[in-house]
């Protein structure tokens, strides 16, 4: 009975022992390149839609999404629906991002919004990524600045997480 037990302890502890110390591979890994742009429109329509284009030969990972718009303070208007689209495996996806109203500068006769949201939302290589702004009137011209940062990463990353 000692003798089994003396056995099965080494058995177990040689076991333990080298599944502790077996060599794992080292991960293979990816330079993230920073990215970030910002486009604009003027529109004296109710939508105004400014876009970019991914490029060839990379993912864009973003992870910030802000918006500006300046609108005619006198016809009392508001941003309605802010959005950015992008593209995943041949997939077009909007996701939607909160407004909010900043502040208003009478002398200049101008209505302020804004968003700033984190997120992590991907875009294919080679794609457009598009804003859509819509306000609830038309009159006067919609002033429109959106901006994305975040990352660039070879289409075949194994692993997007930060």
């Amino acid at each position: 009975m000692k003798k089994s037990f003396i056995l099965t302890s080494l058995l177990v502890f040689a076991i333990l022992a080298s599944t502790a110390y077996a060599v794992k591979p080292a991960p293979q890994s990816f330079n993230r390149q920073p990215f970030q742009i910002a486009v604009s429109a003027t529109e004296p329509h109710f939508v105004a839609q400014p876009s970019f284009q991914t490029p060839s030969d990379k993912l864009l990972v973003i992870e910030t999404v802000t918006l500006r718009v300046i609108l005619p303070l006198s016809i009392n208007q508001k941003i309605t629906d802010f959005e950015i689209e992008v593209e995943v495996g041949a997939v077009s996806v909007s996701h939607c991002i909160p407004v909010i109203h900043q502040n208003s500068n009478y002398s200049l006769d101008e209505e302020y919004f804004a968003a700033a949201q984190k997120v992590r939302i991907y875009a294919d290589p080679n794609t457009t990524v598009g804003f859509y702004v819509e306000r609830n009137g038309g009159g006067g011209v919609m002033v429109v600045q959106a901006t994305v940062s975040g990352y660039l990463v070879p289409p075949d990353s194994p692993s997007l997480a930060p």
